[in-house]
């Protein structure tokens, strides 16, 4: 039997009988599974990666039409600082704030705490698209999900 992946366009009941409506959630929750046993990611997901390998910028995670984009922020010791993630379903024309995820480290580079900001504003974004304006030059385009904010 074929390896049965997540589905985005089903389950669909105008078009889908109620046992194929019950069949596409039970593929969909199997390939969510999956994606969570695989590291967060599934069959068909394409990867980019925008910066030094080793310190990303951003990561972006694309499957027509859903996408979901990371931007990071690195401490002065090259830990991850903050994470900011945003998602779309519309191929990227539209972006909305999941949350800001902050990581404290200790001297040791240890994690000691981690937080979701999930009420973080426009403002609060902010301060990582100053952070690339001046560290990238004033004529550097910040990527789609700053333009909608």
């Amino acid at each position: 039997m074929a390896y049965l992946e997540y589905d985005g366009s089903t389950p669909d009941g105008s078009v889908q009988e109620v046992l194929e409506v019950t069949a596409s959630i039970r593929q969909n929750v199997n390939g969510l599974i999956d994606a969570l046993t695989m590291g967060g990611t599934y069959k068909g997901v394409n990867l980019t990666i925008t910066g030094d390998p080793d310190q990303p910028d951003e990561i972006l995670y694309e499957r027509d039409p859903a996408r979901l984009w990371l931007g990071v922020l690195w401490d002065s010791d090259g830990n991850p600082a903050s994470m900011s993630y945003y998602s779309s379903r519309a191929s990227g024309n539209v972006w909305e704030l999941i949350g800001v995820k902050t990581v404290t480290w200790d001297a040791d580079g240890n994690v000691t705490q981690t937080q979701w900001d999930y009420e973080t504003t426009w403002q609060g974004t902010q301060f990582y698209a100053d952070y690339r304006q001046a560290n990238l030059g004033p004529d550097f385009e910040l990527p789609s999900p700053w333009h909608t904010r």
